[in-house]
């Protein structure tokens, strides 16, 4: 929880989020644009500083999960 990450929705662009919650079978990831997904865990990459948006800081999210 609370972990940078991303994935690749089939017919959508890459998507980059926080994580909310973790279920057995799915993980809740809050995405940039405030979307909320529930993804499988193979799915899903950890965020670099460095992949992330250069504008953010490392450790910096420019969004909150409520």
């Amino acid at each position: 929880v609370g972990e940078r990450v991303s994935f690749h929705a089939p017919g959508h662009d890459p998507k980059i989020g926080i994580v909310a919650k973790c279920n057995r079978k799915t993980v809740t990831v809050i995405t940039e644009d405030h979307h909320q997904w529930n993804v499988p865990p193979v799915f899903l990459n950890r965020v670099i500083a460095d992949e992330a948006d250069p504008k953010m800081s490392p450790g910096v999210s420019s969004f909150s999960v409520q």
